[in-house]
């Protein structure tokens, strides 16, 4: 009867010094693993943030044009506001209805003035902002979108107030035709004239009213000139900024 001998399973005992290495080995590996995933995390966040500058820069730019735009858009406001407060001042309202009626919409146009901070928003939401290491750059940023928030919320309340205003304007007016009726087809309400019936005789307060009616959206569209001017400095003084964090 064959008989099976069972190998011997003792292995000879490593010395203390070769455990000691493997486990520095297995510890470097682990380590080195470790920094060169978070290096390559670092350079795709890093490559992130530039793509996001990009996009912020060309938002930057597009801001730019709309505040040229719009500063235009109120100085034309200005002056039709302005020319139908001298005829209400100057009790000419009758004389002139076919002016008024001419002017009338385009000076009572609520104008909102678009704030689009998307790019930045995204920035922020993404954590990638924390990536650019220019200091100045980023509180740069910081500041011009506190401003274009500022813009945003005075915006939003001078047309509430203009509108609150328009309630009492139309005791006065007659308003009885001046939007288009005819929805079915595309028309131009800036070009539009209205249709209106003589004004009734005003007594001082009424006329007092309505000039400083119209005296508000003149003192409102300076102001958003003004401030369209400061946002326009800031945003050019960023956009160098952006400029040279990229050219970099």
């Amino acid at each position: 009867m064959e008989v099976h001998h069972h190998p011997d399973l003792h292995h000879e005992k490593k010395p203390w010094k070769e455990y000691i290495l493997e486990f520095v080995m297995i510890f470097l590996a682990v380590t080195m693993g470790f920094f060169a995933e978070s290096l390559r995390e670092n350079m795709s966040e890093r490559s992130n943030a530039r793509d996001f500058l990009e996009t912020y820069r060309n938002e930057l730019v597009q801001q730019h044009k709309d505040f040229e735009s719009y500063s235009t858009i109120f100085h034309k406001k200005i002056d039709l506001c302005d020319s139908l407060a001298r005829i209400f001042d100057d009790g000419r309202e009758n004389k002139d209805i076919h002016v008024v009626e001419r002017l009338l919409i385009p000076a009572k146009r609520i104008i909102y003035i678009p704030v689009n901070t998307s790019a930045y928003d995204q920035m922020i939401s993404s954590g990638t902002l924390r990536y650019i290491k220019n200091i100045p750059l980023r509180d740069s940023m910081a500041y011009y979108k506190s401003m274009m928030d500022g813009l945003k919320n005075y915006n939003t309340q001078i047309n509430l107030m203009l509108l609150n205003g328009e309630l009492e304007v139309q005791k006065l007016e007659d308003v009885h035709n001046v939007v288009p009726k005819d929805t079915g087809n595309y028309v131009n309400i800036l070009t539009y004239k209205a249709v209106m019936k003589p004004y009734q005789a005003m007594t001082d307060r009424e006329r007092r009213y309505l000039v400083g009616y119209y005296e508000d959206y003149v003192i409102s569209a300076a102001s958003s000139i003004n401030k369209l001017y400061t946002l326009n400095k800031h945003n050019r003084a960023v956009l160098n900024l952006v400029n040279r964090e990229l050219d970099k």
